[in-house]
Formats: C-alpha cells, structure tokens, sequence
C-alpha cells in the first residue's frame, strides 16, 4: 500500500510566489506615484500661497516688491542654501537664499508660506521667482510631464527626465 504525502507541489509554489511578486510591483507603482503626486501638489499650493502674499504686497504698497531685476529664492531650507539648479555654482542658473533675504522681508508681513525642506526633482529645486523690467515669473519645479501643470500654472520647459517648470506670471 502506497503512502500519499499532502502539500505542495513546486509548480503550485512557483504559480503563487509569481501571483505575488505581480501584485507587490503593481503596489510598489501605485505607490510611488501617488507619493509623486501629493509632492506636486504641495509645490503647487506653496507657489499660490506665494502669489497671494505678491498680491496682497500690491495691494497694499501700489506695487510689486521693488528689488533688483534677477533671479531669488522662496522661502528658506533649500539644499546648499540654493535654489533652482542648487548643483551648480551661484548665478550659474542658480540664486541663493543670502540674496533673496531683502525681498523675504518685504514680503515676511504678507502670510509667506512656512519654509520646509526641500526635495529636489533631478538636481532642481524651487519655488523661485525671476524679475524682468515688465513681468515676475513666480516657478516651481515639478515631477511629471506638461500635462502635470496644474490650473493656474502654465508649463515652461520640461528635460525629458520627468522635471518640468510650471510658473505664474505677474505683470508689473
């Protein structure tokens, strides 16, 4: 009389570890993209907030801060104490937060959004804005593709590599 052993068999073991390693990669994605997501959003909120204390400046005072034409950081806890490309040298497509203390002030009265630490998107990292003689772009750097700029924002440039810049214009 032949003895029969239950369990597994190795075709059965192999079939479930696959079903498994399918789903655990199907919620590691979902993940990550929805981490992507909420750290989008939270660069959009911070760069509207950071409009609201321009316009609430302009209101008040008749005008846009006055300060020098060129690029400066928003806010504060920005890798290097640099924003934009913080790899890189200041004023090599990069400002510094030394010299964005001026218009900070000018704007501390206005509800400024609270500085946090920053997370980088490929070596980038805002928000910032650029003074020109006619108009103030307002950037954030974000993690997508030009789909992922949000009502309000318009895109500006994109690396192919997943950072894009999204902006808000003020004419001055």
């Amino acid at each position: 009389m032949r003895k029969t052993i239950s369990g597994f068999t190795i075709v059965e073991l192999v079939v479930v570890i696959t079903v498994l390693g399918i789903l655990a990669s199907i919620a590691i994605v979902s993940y990550s993209g929805s981490q992507k997501r909420a750290q989008n959003t939270s660069r959009v909120s911070e760069l509207k907030a950071w409009q609201k204390s321009f316009v609430q400046y302009k209101a008040t005072n008749g005008v846009y801060p006055d300060v020098p034409d060129g690029g400066y950081c928003l806010g504060t806890g920005f890798p290097s104490q640099k924003c934009r490309d913080y790899t890189l040298p200041l004023g090599a497509m990069t400002y510094g937060e030394a010299g964005s203390a001026s218009l900070m002030t000018l704007l501390s009265t206005y509800d400024p959004p609270k500085s946090s630490t920053r997370v980088p998107v490929n070596g980038t990292v805002g928000p910032y804005v650029e003074y020109y003689s006619a108009i103030i772009h307002l950037t954030s750097v974000l993690d997508g593709s030009a789909a992922d700029c949000p009502a309000g924002t318009y895109y500006v440039w994109g690396d192919g590599a997943g950072r894009i810049l999204c902006r808000i214009n003020l004419d001055r």
